[in-house]
């Protein structure tokens, strides 16, 4: 690829993001059930959808890249409007893991739902080669953004 047309992507993917995070972000509705939700509230929320056992801190702050002293505020928000409980395992009462309430799951399934309404939005506003061009892309770009995210903030 020659250099200047490399260059000129670069740019136009660099000019996408910030507003592709600043869309993403109002992917997590700012007001659900009573509370006003931040974006990292949004992120631990769908970090716990996978986690049916309940998860560490630790593990929560690698799926979303949270540094621990905000993701343990994070936590206490969501725990104080009752979205998240931290239990002691039984095995090892120094570990402590995360669990989704059934009030958090009935958030998290209103926010799936906005997310899903929101991104059906999208792909009916493209057209089939496009939808699936862009899909393809997306698979693709994302596994080798992370290990070059991962490899790079590696000491």
């Amino acid at each position: 690829m020659v250099q200047v047309a490399l260059d000129d992507y670069v740019v136009r993917i660099e000019n996408c993001i910030p507003k592709m995070i600043k869309a993403l972000r109002w992917t997590v509705p700012r007001r659900l059930m009573g509370v006003n939700l931040s974006f990292f509230q949004g992120l631990v929320l769908l970090a716990l959808r996978e986690g049916r056992r309940g998860l560490k801190m630790t593990q929560i702050g690698d799926e979303t890249g949270i540094k621990p002293t905000t993701l343990t505020q994070v936590v206490d928000s969501l725990e104080r409007n009752r979205f998240v409980e931290r239990r002691r395992t039984p095995k090892d009462r120094r570990v402590c893991l995360v669990h989704l309430t059934r009030r958090g799951k009935r958030l998290l399934k209103q926010i799936e739902q906005h997310r899903k309404k929101l991104i059906t939005q999208v792909i009916e506003s493209l057209d089939p080669d496009e939808t699936e061009n862009l899909v393809c892309a997306f698979e693709k770009v994302t596994p080798i953004l992370l290990e070059k995210v991962q490899k790079s903030s590696r000491p």
